[in-house]
């Protein structure tokens, strides 16, 4: 069964949650799950009040993680224990399938969509990374894009890009980089590489970019408001990041880092899955309202057993998996059983 069938299948349940009125949804800390969450409301909600969530509800109409009710992940789609299973995805792709199942994409719905791929893309994906069909215009070109690249100098807009977050670059200053774009892309490379980062980090830069929409631009913009810098401007919000991301690569020693923005759960631990330099497993933690919110990031060359530390993990909250890392909610009173299986893990 394919999606737009399950969807026709089931479109008297998804309807029934989505046209709640008022409806509350709850979308995970990212880009591309607060878009797919503001897609989905605009196209089908009536009265919608979207809540960035880092801890999961038990229920309701959950976007980027697990909960009884309607919720989407980037690999499933469930609705009343009904479940649809698909390849990694963005939420922002799973989301437009669901609204074109039922209607048509209006512009700013598939404008919203087109940034929250972009930004989850950039972040999470390394391989056949290829615009969906569903979000392609046709003016789509693949590019070698940083953010605000348009309306800066280079020597600014590349300390200012999280997206792709480049180690040795991102949050630095520099009063100028060296000739022409061929240089300046050669000079990079020596300097990810000088910070014991691998090059293919890089890689992430190299997407389809629509010059209409400017979606890393957008997207950067909306990394900043969900990291709680709403109103300041981008540089401090980059500052912020890049100290907390230079911080945890000195400290990935120690095992379990404390983290005290709940965003930079979400955006470090594909970034650091890249440093080639890391020898043991390495967890990322935020104190959230229900438990303990955790990233667990494998060296480069363990990503092999992320499907077998998921299972250890399950007993503890809920896991959810991707290519480069877990993000498992840890549920209060469960922290120490957490240390024991971390360690175990690590072994």
């Amino acid at each position: 069964m394919d999606i737009r069938n399950f969807v026709i299948d089931h479109v008297d349940r998804f309807l029934e949650y989505l046209k709640q009125n008022p409806l509350r949804m709850y979308s995970r800390r990212t880009v591309d799950a607060y878009l797919a969450a503001y897609a989905l409301a605009y196209a089908l909600g009536e009265t919608v009040h979207v809540d960035v969530a880092d801890w999961p509800p038990r229920e309701g109409v959950c976007v980027g993680f697990k909960c009884q009710g309607m919720y989407i992940t980037e690999w499933e789609i469930g609705v009343d224990g009904k479940i649809y299973r698909t390849e990694f995805s963005s939420i922002s792709q799973l989301a437009a399938h669901i609204i074109t199942s039922l209607l048509p994409l209006e512009e700013e719905i598939y404008r919203a969509l087109f940034v929250g791929h972009y930004a989850w893309s950039v972040d999470y994906c390394d391989y056949k990374c290829q615009l969906p069909r569903e979000l392609s215009r046709g003016d789509e070109r693949l590019s070698i894009v940083f953010p605000f690249m348009g309306e800066l100098p280079i020597e600014r807009a590349l300390p200012l890009s999280t997206l792709p977050i480049i180690p040795g670059v991102t949050g630095r200053v520099f009063d100028s980089l060296p000739g022409d774009a061929v240089r300046v892309l050669d000079w990079v490379l020596g300097v990810v590489a000088s910070e014991g980062f691998h090059t293919a980090v890089l890689d992430k830069a190299i997407r389809y970019y629509s010059p209409d929409i400017k979606a890393p631009d957008v997207a950067e913009r909306l990394e900043a408001d969900l990291a709680n810098f709403i109103g300041k401007e981008i540089d401090v919000y980059v500052s912020n990041l890049a100290e907390t991301f230079y911080t945890v690569i000195k400290r990935a020693r120690e095992g379990v880092v404390a983290v005290q923005n709940p965003f930079y759960i979400q955006k470090l631990p594909p970034y650091i899955s890249h440093y080639m330099k890391l020898v043991n497993w390495v967890a990322l933690r935020y104190d959230a309202s229900g438990g303990h919110l955790i990233a667990l990031i494998p060296p480069h060359g363990q990503r092999a057993q992320l499907k077998g530390a998921a299972a250890i993990f399950a007993e503890l909250g809920q896991v959810l998996e991707y290519p480069t890392h877990l993000l498992v909610y840890v549920e209060a009173g469960k922290y120490a059983e957490f240390l024991q299986a971390y360690e175990k893990v690590g072994k």
